[in-house]
């Protein structure tokens, strides 16, 4: 809803049409599209109408979507949890002649289109992401933000004993797996 507020001059006494009242001034909240109508009476007893079109033009369309690796996803509590190395694009409506700033991990992008892509997404680019449009028509409006969390991959080395590469049926071989940002056990082998 808009507030607009409209004021008649150059006469000595003001009828809104729509009863709106006799004041010089009137305010109304708008929903949609309005034409006011003001007649102006002089002290001479003379009348003069004019009219004025107000027109109420939407604000963009600011509902995100996720897709992570080409499926779309839905935020948890405003949340979007994946590996690292996941490709997660965000995108809102493409609208003619708007214009796309959009903000994640908190900086300004360089994106200005109606999708962002994060590709092979490191956990550095975790944080809040939301995107502010501008329409044609001058309007603006921002996205809610998302916590995108790119969560680390986990670092598996295999250590052999005695560097084998081969070894002879029925012999034994022994390994340790080992990991850096694991989070189930690792054994020995």
């Amino acid at each position: 809803n808009t507030e607009v507020t409209l004021t008649a001059n150059h006469a000595d006494s003001y009828v809104w049409g729509d009863d709106m009242g006799d004041e010089p001034s009137v305010t109304h909240t708008l929903t949609a599209d309005r034409t006011y109508t003001v007649t102006g009476t002089n002290s001479y007893g003379c009348t003069a109408s004019t009219s004025h079109t107000v027109t109420v033009n939407a604000l963009p369309d600011v509902t995100m979507t996720f897709t992570l690796n080409n499926e779309t996803v839905i935020p948890n509590n405003s949340e979007i949890d994946f590996c690292a190395d996941g490709t997660l694009t965000l995108s809102v409506p493409d609208a003619e002649g708007s214009t796309y700033t959009w903000y994640g991990a908190d900086v300004l992008l360089e994106e200005d289109g109606h999708s962002l892509t994060l590709t092979n997404a490191t956990s550095e680019q975790t944080g809040l992401y939301y995107v502010k449009i501008t329409n044609a028509n001058g309007c603006d409006n921002q996205s809610g933000s998302t916590l995108i969390v790119a969560n680390p991959l986990p670092n598996v080395a295999l250590s052999e004993d005695n560097d084998l590469t081969t070894i002879c049926a029925d012999s034994a071989f022994h390994f340790t797996v080992t990991c850096e940002a694991c989070t189930t056990a690792v054994s020995s082998y």
